[in-house]
């Protein structure tokens, strides 16, 4: 097919330079220069001082755009930033591109005549006329079809670290500061300020393309009584490629759930929105710097051996700061980029990484607010999950039934009715006093499988129980079909905790039927009611207002640190994205060499301070063993 498509060099069927000849003609009365190409040659620049767009073939299509205006980000380099990205996971496209340069520069598709160039004519104006009257942080691209003449339209985000019109402003104190304002809930006592749902479609349209947006495709799927949805997000570096999920009763809500989370992924990877300008040593910035062990360290037998990839912090090497907002002074305070951005590491050769970090924390929102109050909420969670499991604290179990939301009990059932295990739930509220819940799935003769835990928290008890069970069910049912080939590496778990290396062998450790019995400190506590969960001091949520909620959380967990991760493809969709760290709270970790729980005063007076015991725990108290969360 490709050979009907092109014409050799001698064949004198297509006139050279067509396409330009007929867009000039066309576009003339609207004084935008053209800069056409019969082949696959790209323009690299145009004119700096007036609007020039880009066309040029390729194997049976003609691509068309973008506008590039001066002044105004996107440009034919931005559009192939995006493509390379999106098509990532064509490993043979690239090779292909280079080992034909030279003939895709020079060779024009069969199909290019007369009336195919009309039809680009067409479109470009069509093309230009929408640009210059639409928004500048979203661009087009329309695509002419040789074979049928049919036109497609493609949206595509400008790239901030396009070499040719890419901005980036530099990382401040100034901008870290926020003043909250009120953030007006789109439900009573709810935890969200915009119907994002009302608008899938156009999200969908926005983010998702496979010729050049940020997401390829979403896929879907069933599993553990629910629908799910993933959406993978390709990055800018190393071919890798950030997942997003949902999982929930309908695909259209999964479907959303997944590239809403593709996308706090896209932000909480590397600085994407602000340009790191503060290096120095601790000892330096101390007047402006959080010392990063008040976030956990890992243990002193990790850093001591010569293969952990993570050396101890010295206050007296130079490393990358970011600028967060504080809650407790409504300053701005400097954190470690690596604490910031769970994948800079892999951005920077010049920088002593000392502590592993995940996405704990970070959230994506319709606001700063709502992006804030929900990293902090996940935040709570794991520090509540892993404060139990370290403590081995005995909580209260939860009464499903007594739930007001029917969709909690029924939603227990339906994974009880198609995988046959049990589900329980306990409340596992700190002395931040957010609701925070740990959900467990457990075979009836706990044969493996044996079990399974998810956690949740949010002002909402209901809502914290529903989202993990949500997260419960899709799960168990993975860990279910992978069991059988993990059954033998997870017996070498169990007697050796330093092979738990990654996320998936903490489910598989504790789905091994001779590592059950260490979650069995869970059970013997009193059960109570849905209304019980957090006890009678629990902060509750305000009826109208996110950013009470948020003011309130804070007051109740003492220093918030909250990072900016907003970048400018995150604010075109009219989103924000925040990483949210609080000093104390145990940070998630997976792998066993890699748990952080060392420094954190607050993990062995918890039991004492919440009337659990009469003592403070010794750091030899903790639990040894790997924690459970998936």
């Amino acid at each position: 097919m490709t050979e009907t498509l092109t014409n050799t060099a001698g064949d004198a069927a297509v006139r050279p330079g067509v396409l330009a000849r007929t867009l000039c003609d066309a576009l003339a009365d609207l004084g935008v220069e053209v800069l056409a190409s019969d082949t696959w040659h790209v323009a690299a620049d145009g004119p700096a001082d007036r609007p020039w767009l880009s066309v040029h073939s390729e194997v049976g299509q003609v691509v068309v755009g973008p506008l590039t205006r001066p002044g105004v980000p996107g440009c034919p380099n931005c559009l192939d930033l995006r493509r390379q990205r999106v098509d990532a996971g064509k490993a043979w496209l690239a090779p292909l591109r280079e080992q034909y340069a030279a003939r895709l520069g020079r060779d024009v598709p069969q199909l290019l005549d007369g009336l195919a160039a009309q039809v680009v004519a067409d479109a470009a104006a069509a093309l230009v006329a929408d640009e210059l009257a639409g928004p500048e942080d979203r661009r087009l691209v329309a695509v002419v079809d040789l074979a049928t003449l049919a036109t497609t339209r493609h949206l595509f985000l400008p790239d901030p670290f396009c070499s040719q019109c890419g901005v980036l402003p530099e990382d401040t104190a100034d901008l870290a500061q926020h003043v909250l304002r009120p953030a007006p809930k789109i439900t009573p006592f709810g935890s969200r300020t915009r119907d994002v749902m009302a608008e899938f479609e156009t999200v969908r349209e926005f983010y998702v393309n496979p010729f050049s947006g940020l997401i390829r495709h979403t896929n879907r799927g069933a599993e553990g009584g629910l629908v799910m949805a993933g959406a993978s997000m390709p990055l800018r570096f190393d071919n890798l490629a950030e997942p997003g999920y949902g999982r929930s009763r309908d695909y259209r809500t999964s479907e959303l759930t997944a590239i809403l989370e593709a996308l706090e992924r896209y932000g909480g990877v590397a600085p994407g929105g602000l340009r790191s300008s503060v290096r120095g040593t601790w000892r330096e910035l101390a007047p402006h710097a959080v010392h990063p062990d008040v976030f956990g360290h890992h243990p002193d037998e990790s850093y001591d051996d010569p293969s952990f990839r993570y050396r101890a912090f010295d206050p007296d090497r130079p490393l990358w700061w970011v600028w967060a907002h504080s809650f407790v002074s409504g300053s701005a305070r400097l954190v470690p980029e690596a604490l910031a951005y769970y994948y800079c590491h892999r951005l920077r050769g010049d920088d002593p990484v000392s502590y592993y970090e995940v996405s704990n924390g970070c959230a994506l929102g319709s606001s700063w607010e709502e992006a804030a109050l929900h990293g902090l909420m996940e935040t709570v969670e794991r520090d509540a999950f892993l404060c139990t499991w370290y403590t081995r604290t005995t909580p209260p179990n939860i009464d499903l039934d007594s739930c007001h939301d029917r969709s909690v009990p029924l939603q227990a059932g339906a994974i009880r009715s198609s995988t046959g295990y049990r589900i329980h739930a306990f409340d596992i509220t700190t002395d931040y006093g957010i609701p925070a819940v740990w959900v467990m799935a457990e075979h009836p003769d706990r044969k493996g499988p044996a079990l399974l835990c998810t956690a949740g928290a949010g002002l909402d008890p209901e809502r914290a129980l529903l989202n993990a069970l949500n997260e419960l069910g899709p799960i168990l049912g993975d860990v279910i079909r992978r069991y059988p080939n993990e059954a033998d590496r997870a017996g070498e778990m169990v007697r050796d905790p330093y092979q738990v290396v990654t996320m998936p062998d903490h489910s598989a450790l504790y789905a091994h039927p001779e590592a059950a019995h260490r979650l069995d400190f869970l059970f013997g506590g009193p059960t109570i009611g849905v209304d019980e969960i957090g006890g009678p001091d629990r902060l509750r949520p305000d009826r109208d207002d996110l950013t009470v909620d948020l003011r309130a959380a804070a007051e109740r967990v003492g220093e918030v640190l909250v990072v900016d991760q907003t970048t400018p493809e995150h604010r075109a969709g009219g989103f924000s994205c925040v990483k949210v760290l609080v000093p104390g709270a145990v940070p998630m970790t997976f792998g066993y060499r890699n748990r952080r729980i060392d420094g954190l005063p607050r993990l062995l007076t918890l039991p004492r301070r919440l009337g659990r015991r009469g003592t403070d725990l010794t750091r030899d108290q903790l639990n040894p063993d790997p924690h459970p969360f998936p």
